[in-house]
């Protein structure tokens, strides 16, 4: 767990009060073999200084020379593949929260209108309908489709595949001091006896709730 303690001591470590990144979803998945053990992180949200919506990969493990933040992975884009997605000429976003949306993740199209009831579920408040709201609208409707596959994963770090050992979407993050925190103790013994049944999974935190919200009017 040190290279998780001099990440974060370089503000490097997955930070989901990161005021530049509002968080609409966060995975972390463990691969493992004889020799090699990966850590990585995907941490889903609207990139707020470049008003796009990310995908950003973080990686620590003994099979990589660089760990931290790997790459920023742009995955939404609208049906007329524009450069600047759902914003208009002055800036302004410009996706309503009450028409149907025409959008491509991944580069495969998606249609949807979400009605009151699926905003309630998702907790998000249409009267104040901002970037932020749709990814995380957007995460709650298709959660699944916002990860990274294996092998991007992959081929981002130039690693051969090494088998999945664990993955979660939800667990009790730190960020300040990550290898005194429980559940990364646990997840190392685990890793380093290789049973994931010692990975105790208590007291969640990854909703986006649980976190700052940084955008403001401004910044759409």
């Amino acid at each position: 767990m040190s290279q998780f303690e001099e990440a974060a001591n370089s503000f490097s470590f997955p930070n989901p009060d990161n005021f530049h990144i509002d968080m609409s979803q966060m995975r972390l998945s463990v691969f493992r073999d004889e020799q090699h053990w990966l850590i990585t992180f995907e941490m889903v949200g609207y990139f707020i200084p470049s008003q796009i919506f990310i995908n950003d990969l973080y990686a620590f493990g003994n099979c990589i020379e660089e760990v931290g933040p790997i790459q920023m992975f742009e995955f939404i884009s609208d049906d007329k593949g524009s450069e600047f997605p759902f914003i208009d000429e002055e800036g302004k976003f410009i996706v309503s929260p009450v028409e149907e949306m025409c959008i491509k993740i991944w580069g495969e199209d998606i249609s949807y209108l979400p009605n009151l009831n699926d905003y309630q579920k998702a907790g998000i408040d249409r009267e104040s309908f901002s970037p932020t709201s749709f990814i995380r609208m957007v995460g709650y409707l298709y959660n699944n489709k916002l990860w990274l596959e294996d092998e991007d994963i992959f081929s981002a770090l130039n690693l051969d595949k090494i088998s999945l050992f664990y993955r979660t979407d939800s667990w009790n993050h730190e960020y300040e001091h990550p290898s005194k925190h429980g559940f990364f103790e646990n997840l190392a013994k685990a890793i380093q006896i290789g049973d994931p049944d010692l990975i105790k999974n208590e007291t969640p935190n990854t909703h986006w709730s649980n976190w700052s919200t940084d955008i403001t009017d401004s910044d759409y």
